[in-house]
Order: C-alpha cells, then structure tokens, then sequence
C-alpha cells in the first residue's frame, strides 16, 4: 500500500515540476512553396470560404458537418464555424483579423480549448512563386 501511495505522491510531483518549468506557449511552424503570387495567396487565405471548401482538413474527415459564415469573406472579422458529430472534428470557428505586409492573421477556436493565434507569413521567391509559412501559437493548459 505504501509503494502505491509513493508512486502517486511521486507522479504528482513530477506534474508540479514539469508545471513550473515547462513551456506555457507552444509554437509550430510549416512552409511551403506555392506557384503562385503572393497577392492572389493572401487574397485566399483571407476567404475562410475558400479555407474550407479547398484546404480544410475537418471538411475532409466529416464532409456532413454543419457549417456557418458570417460577415463579408476577406473581410476583418468574418467567421467560419463548423459543427461535427465526430469526435475527431468537434466543434470551432475561424476568425479571419486582418492582413498586415506579409502576414495574415487568423483566431482558431476549438470548443472548449480556448483560441490559437494563426499566421501565415508569405514571402516571394522566384519563378512568381511564393512561399507561405504557416504557423500557430497556442497556451498550453497548465
């Protein structure tokens, strides 16, 4: 009974500890190389429509999820929100906020998980290429 009680005593104080030091924000990066301008680029990654009818990952996994818009698409402040009877799709919204320069600002909420901040930085590269990096920062729960 007492090596059970030192094993759990010991868990929680690994927790505490990994608490303290660890990380509060997490932040993760992708790129890629679009043969594209970066004008047309931040034209559609501002257009949440466009978002979910070509690149959504969650319209792929549940092509049956009720999906609402609000506001003008490319516009600051337009929302799409989706809503998923599977598990691995949920429910969450986008919030388009603005682009400034290279950078396209986004909000993902989760439901329940609180909001991540999404950028996407798009820089030209030649050959009227553009590369978009992706990237996402979010408050880990701890």
């Amino acid at each position: 009974m007492k090596k059970i009680l030192y094993v759990i005593l010991g868990l929680v104080a690994i927790y505490v500890i990994m608490c303290l030091i660890g990380p509060s924000t997490v932040k993760m990066e992708r790129s890629i190389d679009i043969n594209a301008s970066k004008e047309v680029i931040q034209n559609k990654l501002a257009d949440l429509k466009f978002f979910h009818d070509e690149w959504s990952p969650w319209t792929e996994k549940d092509t049956a999820a009720i999906t609402t818009y609000t506001g003008e698409m490319g516009q600051p402040g337009s929302t799409y929100a989706w809503d998923s009877k599977v598990d691995e799709v949920g429910k969450g919204m986008m919030i388009y906020d603005k682009t400034v320069g290279d950078s396209v600002l986004q909000t993902l909420r989760f439901d329940g998980m609180g909001d991540s901040r999404v950028y996407y930085i798009t820089t030209a590269t030649e050959n009227n290429a553009t590369k978009v990096t992706w990237g996402m920062t979010f408050d880990v729960g701890f």
